[in-house]
């Protein structure tokens, strides 16, 4: 009773004297809230530029290219020759596989817009770019002239996260278009990041996410790399703003960056739509940038934040921080650009054996996602997909989500920032060669990876790599670790997440106890001596918990063979042996037998775990069965 009242945050209160204890009580929701986030994601931006939406009357907007944008998209397989119509975001396998079967290699894909149909004026603006939300795995970016001659623009490596290219001196040579791309894009099989989903699914490479054009000014801030972190301390708390201004210099005239901090309290949709003028921010911040001989610049500028809008998952405030490159005019300030991006203020750290946040125990229970979606070959990308699974981990009672060896889309963080689910990512290297030839290619991944997800509050766990082992390099492991320290100050950030006795570079223990009921009770004592003996640390089970239930074949010409376990045909013959010997009723309860029986396994597990380690926390495998 009175030890547990004290863990505020993940714990229901008990349970009226005589009722029986649900294994997993949700937190309550009014159904004006539900109805409200429902609206709210109905009406949600179509227009997002990564990290940072640009919402400013400069010369900043966005044309969408997938999708109904009246860009015109084809693809081909460069093994084999041929060329086909396609729409964006989609994934290579769901085009260029026969029968839907595995396919892997290198396609090639072309897009072609004019003005016209964009309406778009490229002589209006300063500078153009092609902003890619994800391309798996090597984007290599060319233009394509009249003649056919090919220019090379860009590339980039790594299948998760947003990149940009520069297309202004293509666009401004042929103002009206029609203008085509070519994105030759290589699946780089066994690629360091690459993640999980290979392992249970054939692998995915293509343009899986959405893409669009930008017109941005020529002295202008990066959208990719700007964060708003946490620091400071509960009573007096600080966003931290990191970022990077691009373009040559003007050459008079000081610049300044002014931050303007808007508090949104939970529920509030301000989020989603532009400035509103003349509102006035709850705090500013103004700081001179250093002079620079026309190189880009970095910055880091602090803004105060009200520590009574901390997010929480029962109160998640979020803040709107509109970010200004401003350069002096004669006695005047002008504006060159702006951008925005919405956070939210908290602290997570460690108390010896207790996850803390905001200063108060947080007890984890999670709920593992690799990514897969029974409805394509790629990962989830399907926000109504997304809602949904929110919705059920909110009504079961879980409050995390770990996604465990992919980096989401970025609209599954903001959700989850909106609604108060936590997170724990896990980035995608599962049985990675970190050795130090690959080092600098890691660290330019992880960059990118902490950049993509350090605004976002609901992130409050960070594992590095999956059940690698000490066939990892403990000195790349080092560098990401202090990477990741430096760009997110605070992270809880640990090595491998994988078996206690493996960590070596960790700020909690983690382990996947998969196993039964009969030894799950000596599993815990042996983890707890393991903590209690070495550094004593939060304990998470970062993969457990898990049942195997009946698998239902479907017949044999409904189904490609990859989404078929090996063990199907075994199953139709124990399924008719059973029918056989005592009659077709006790075949047909064999799914609801198994599915009675894994509940009662976890929630056996769950309790016990909770009874003789109730200041762990724990991840429940998985949100969503493969084959």
């Amino acid at each position: 009773s009175g030890g547990w009242d004290a863990l505020e945050y993940g714990f229901p209160p008990a349970p009226p004297s005589g009722a029986l204890s649900p294994m997993i009580l949700a937190r309550s929701r009014t159904a004006a809230r539900r109805r409200f986030m429902f609206v709210l994601l109905l009406l949600g931006p179509l227009l997002v530029v990564p990290n940072a939406a640009a919402r400013s009357d400069i010369s900043r907007r966005a044309w969408e290219l997938t999708g109904d944008s009246g860009a015109t998209w084809t693809i081909r397989d460069v093994a084999a020759g041929d060329r086909r119509a396609v729409r964006l975001p989609t994934v290579n396998e769901q085009e260029l596989a026969d029968d839907r079967r595995s396919w892997d290699g290198i396609a090639e894909y072309e897009v072609t817009f004019d003005a016209e149909r964009l309406g778009l004026d490229p002589a209006s603006g300063e500078r153009w770019e092609i902003q890619f939300d994800a391309v798996a795995t090597e984007a290599i970016v060319e233009s394509i002239a009249p003649t056919g001659d090919a220019t090379l623009l860009g590339k980039h490596l790594g299948g998760w996260t947003p990149f940009a290219i520069d297309v202004t001196k293509v666009l401004t040579e042929r103002p009206r278009g029609p203008w085509t791309f070519r994105i030759t894009v290589d699946e780089k099989i066994g690629h360091n990041t690459q993640g999980f989903l290979p392992i249970i699914e054939p692998h995915f490479g293509g343009i899986w996410q959405p893409v669009r054009l930008v017109r941005t000014p020529d002295r202008r801030l990066d959208p990719l790399r700007l964060t708003a972190v946490a620091i400071g301390d509960i009573e007096r708390p600080v966003f931290r703003i990191d970022g990077v201004v691009l373009g040559a210099a003007r050459q008079s005239g000081a610049e300044r960056l002014v931050v303007r901090r808007f508090a949104l309290p939970p529920g509030d949709s301000t989020a989603e739509k532009p400035s509103a003028t003349g509102e006035p921010p709850a705090s500013e911040a103004i700081a001179e940038l250093a002079p620079r001989d026309g190189d880009s610049a970095a910055f880091s500028i602090e803004i105060a934040a009200d520590a009574a809008q901390r997010w929480s998952p029962e109160q998640p405030w979020r803040h709107r921080l509109e970010i200004e490159l401003q350069q002096r005019v004669g006695d005047a300030w002008t504006t060159l650009d702006r951008l925005e991006l919405v956070s939210g203020w908290r602290r997570v750290e460690t108390d010896r054996t207790r996850l803390l946040l905001d200063g108060r125990p947080l007890a984890i229970r999670g709920i593992l996602n690799w990514g897969y979606s029974s409805q394509r070959l790629g990962p989830n990308v399907d926000p109504e997909q997304m809602r949904q699974e929110l919705d059920l981990i909110d009504a079961w009672g879980f409050n995390l989500i770990k996604c465990c060896l992919w980096v989401p889309p970025k609209r599954l963080l903001e959700m989850a920032d909106e609604r108060g689910i936590l997170v724990w990512m896990e980035y995608p290297t599962w049985h990675p060669t970190m050795t130090p030839e690959y080092r600098d290619e890691l660290l330019r991944e992880y960059d990118e990876f902490y950049r993509f997800d350090a605004s976002h509050p609901s992130v409050i766990l960070r594992s590095l790599t999956c059940e690698t082992g000490h066939g990892a390099d403990e000195s790349i492991l080092r560098a990401l670790y202090d990477l990741g320290k430096e760009r997110i100050p605070g992270a809880i950030i640990e090595d491998d997440s994988s078996w206690i006795e493996w960590h070596r570079i960790h700020d909690f223990y983690d382990d996947h106890p998969y196993g039964n009921n009969h030894t799950w009770p000596a599993t815990v004592a042996r983890l707890g001596r393991h903590v209690d003996e070495n550094r004593r640390l939060p304990l998470m089970l970062g993969e457990a918990i898990a049942a195997d239930t009946w698998f239902v074949p479907p017949g044999e010409d409904e189904t490609p063979a990859y989404q078929l376990p090996g063990f199907a045909q075994a199953n139709r013959e124990f399924e008719s042996d059973v029918a056989r010997r005592y009659g077709p009723f006790a075949a047909q309860n064999l799914v609801a037998d198994s599915l009675r029986y894994a509940l009662l396994m976890r929630k056996y597990q769950i309790e016990t775990y909770r009874r003789l380690r109730f200041d762990g926390g724990y991840v429940v495998s998985v949100v969503r069965d493969f084959p």
